[in-house]
């Protein structure tokens, strides 16, 4: 059984009947999956394997806690050695998914270690405590094992540059394969619910062959000051009220006149960040170079470039106009090269 507080987060996730088990997912930034296990003293070793293959997507999970009764007194937790059939399997199943068995003393009144707490979160496992006479009070044969776990209460903002995506071109495909060919599907027919069948079948399978990338927000150029930001903001407003409002002339008049003075102060703050940088570029390059490589991450050209009141549309006016204040030497793709090799100011390596 498992209480939770009426405040807490928390779902139950599928179990097969025929086994003893009851696991919850406990809502938080990370997600806590917490199984809770009995395996009586006289079960067979075809129970255990199904228990472990039922436990065994859930142990890939990042945040997983599993405790229970698990009556195998003959496991030496130091070196995970075991005698019987049973406790091999779980010894197998803590090392496979680089679990920690975190209860040291006795939980039993014959002395023996039954009741385990296992992990892959042992960080968050906190004030663990063995409390004999709190068993005999409930008229049990078994000590209570007492211990929190530290969950974080308050979510943080995510943004773009926090969040990742799969990176499907490392993936390791034939990895992926083995794993599902591998899965004990038979449990994902007990279940109703498409999720948790996508969960524990290929979920699961992608976290462990499919390495994931942060995705990065996309960066404002550096002479966006926060006041062109705010201007911004407002121009997107203003539009969004000219949308609704189509018939109205002096809406449009406004927004016309809004467009252009915006337009006006991205030139001026540019003219402005580029003669700091000119400047500056005598006692340190720093700033140039940072500003460059800032420009060439960015992604492709624009389809149309401005120079204060010039503009470029097209691949041979967008050269003309970056060439134009100054003589460079510049990399061109070859079907552009056609184009611009008499160009005056253009120079093509040999």
């Amino acid at each position: 059984m498992i209480m939770a507080r009426e405040n807490t987060i928390c779902s139950t996730l599928h179990s097969p009947e025929d086994l003893e088990v009851i696991t919850i997912s406990v809502s938080h930034p990370e997600p806590l999956i917490v199984s809770v296990v009995y395996i009586p003293p006289s079960a067979s070793s075809d129970y255990s394997t199904r228990l472990l293959d039922y436990l065994a997507p859930l142990a890939s999970m990042s945040n997983f806690l599993l405790v229970g009764d698990f009556n195998s007194p003959d496991i030496n937790w130091p070196t995970l050695h075991a005698v019987t059939p049973s406790s091999s399997k779980l010894c197998d199943f803590v090392f496979d998914h680089d679990l920690s068995q975190l209860v040291t003393k006795a939980t039993h009144i014959k002395g023996n270690i039954l009741d385990l707490i296992l992990t892959n979160s042992e960080e968050a496992i906190d004030n663990l405590l063995i409390h004999p006479s709190w068993g005999s009070v409930l008229g049990s044969d078994h000590h209570a094992v007492i211990f929190t776990v530290q969950i974080k209460t308050s979510f943080k903002s995510i943004t773009r540059n926090q969040l990742y995506v799969y990176d499907y071109t490392k993936a390791d495909w034939s990895g992926l394969c083995d794993y599902l060919l591998d899965i004990n599907f038979s449990m994902c027919y007990e279940s109703t619910c498409v999720e948790e069948i996508w969960w524990i079948s290929v979920e699961t399978g992608m976290k462990l062959f499919i390495p994931k990338v942060r995705l990065r927000k996309r960066q404002l150029p550096a002479w966006f000051t926060p006041n062109l930001r705010h201007q911004l903001k407002c121009l997107r407003t203003l539009r969004r009220k000219c949308r609704v409002k189509t018939s109205q002339t002096m809406c449009h008049s406004r927004l016309k006149q809004t467009e252009a003075t915006f337009q006006a102060n991205c030139v001026e703050a540019k003219r402005m960040y580029d003669g700091r940088l000119i400047r500056e570029f005598s006692s340190s390059g720093s700033s140039v170079f940072k500003y460059i490589n800032a420009l060439r991450k960015g992604g492709n050209i624009p389809s149309c470039v401005h120079l204060d009141s010039q503009y470029g549309i097209g691949d041979e006016a967008q050269a003309n106009l970056f060439i134009n204040p100054c003589i460079l030497e510049v990399h061109i793709p070859y079907p552009l090269q056609t184009s611009l090799r008499n160009h005056p100011h253009l120079k093509f390596a040999p």
